[in-house]
């Protein structure tokens, strides 16, 4: 494949530094209950919030995770409350998963962290560049290094 930008280094430095300030602004802003949570968690929980009905196959394939590891993230949800197990209306055989009171209250808490993260991070953007940088990160999620693979 050929290398349109010879910039890498640059990129790479920037990804860091933005890491960096991701994590500085989280600490800032306080994490509440969401320390306890792991990416993996958060991810499906805010999968679960916005589809009405999920099985574990589902999760698999949009978060693109083994469904034994998916297995596990369900067991450790419905452990501490976040999700519980309904027969599936649709398949008597298998399982949906659904979010409790607790799980519903851990996406909101989420959802406006993640507001008031991003808000502080684009903070020295003009609304033009803000726009700019929403559609060339859109452009890298859709097609970032995967036409290849594909």
């Amino acid at each position: 494949m050929a290398m349109r930008n010879t910039n890498t280094k640059d990129i790479s430095d920037l990804w860091l530094a933005m890491r960096r300030k991701h994590r500085r602004l989280s600490i800032s802003l306080g994490t509440g209950n969401l320390l306890r949570l792991s990416d993996s968690e958060i991810d499906m929980l805010w999968m679960m919030h916005l589809a009405e009905m999920v099985v574990v196959g589902d999760i698999s394939r949009r978060l693109e995770l083994p469904k034994s590891t998916v297995t596990g993230l369900v067991a450790r949800l419905e452990s501490r409350g976040y999700i519980e197990r309904r027969i599936n209306p649709e398949d008597l055989r298998t399982f949906s998963l659904v979010l409790t009171e607790k799980g519903k209250a851990m996406v909101t808490e989420y959802d406006d962290f993640e507001k008031a993260l991003f808000l502080r991070l684009m903070a020295p953007l003009t609304p033009k560049e803000s726009q700019i940088f929403v559609r060339l990160l859109r452009s890298i999620v859709e097609d970032g290094g995967m036409k290849d693979e594909e």
